[in-house]
């Protein structure tokens, strides 16, 4: 980086003299804040090519799923782009990309927080995903079963078009292992669930499975 001409004190081009180097999770301050700031006193020739671009996006909140085990987590987090590049992480922001960078917009992160917590509470991340589990229950508890067996057609009293199946599934969701009946299609894509109940372990959540009719 070449420096020309500054307006700097002395004590800030000391500093800049010595120089610093900037780990990779410091590159949104670096590329947002930092230069930016420079650039009001001086002016900046950059030669490295390794600094990512700037994008303006607008935060969002992002739900994850994460299966592992048998077990399906949910994650709600604010993120910066669609599919993310940045993650807010209390109030630091997580580089998920090495080719791009937001412009962080701090009233909207915090009027996106504030909302989420008049709405949930204080733990507003996992609140969101609690909201979005109950939601989309049925294909969430669908595809976390880790065994499964078939019950028996569902007999429709309002004569569905299609006929479906019912099966026993067990798994673990959010942390909690279940034992529930869907309601599944020839295809495999579940369209309803008759009955739920959580079980204290995966032995009781197999034997509820067993014992379904």
């Amino acid at each position: 980086m070449l420096v020309t001409y500054h307006g700097l004190t002395e004590r800030q081009y000391r500093e800049l003299r010595r120089g610093r180097v900037y780990e990779i999770g410091e590159l949104g301050p670096l590329v947002t804040e930092i230069l930016p700031r420079v650039r009001q006193s001086m002016t900046v020739v950059l030669d490295s090519k390794r600094l990512p671009g700037v994008r303006r996006d607008r935060p969002r909140i992002h739900i994850q799923t994460s299966d592992n085990d048998a077990q399906l987590g949910l994650l709600a987090t604010v993120v910066y782009g669609s599919p993310p590049y940045a993650r807010l992480d209390g109030e630091r922001l997580t580089l998920l990309s090495s080719e791009s960078v937001p412009v962080r917009d701090l009233n909207a992160e915090k009027r996106l927080v504030d909302r989420l917590e008049r709405e949930f509470g204080r733990g507003a991340a996992e609140g969101l995903a609690r909201h979005f589990l109950e939601a989309e229950e049925v294909d969430f508890r669908w595809d976390a079963r880790s065994e499964e067996r078939w019950l028996g057609l569902y007999e429709d009293p309002d004569e569905a078009e299609f006929e479906l199946d019912r099966i026993a599934i067990c798994g673990c969701l959010d942390g909690s292992w279940f034992t529930a009946i869907m309601l599944v299609d020839g295809d495999g894509n579940a369209h309803g669930m008759t009955g739920c109940r959580v079980a204290p372990d995966r032995t009781e959540a197999r034997d509820g499975v067993l014992h379904a009719h």
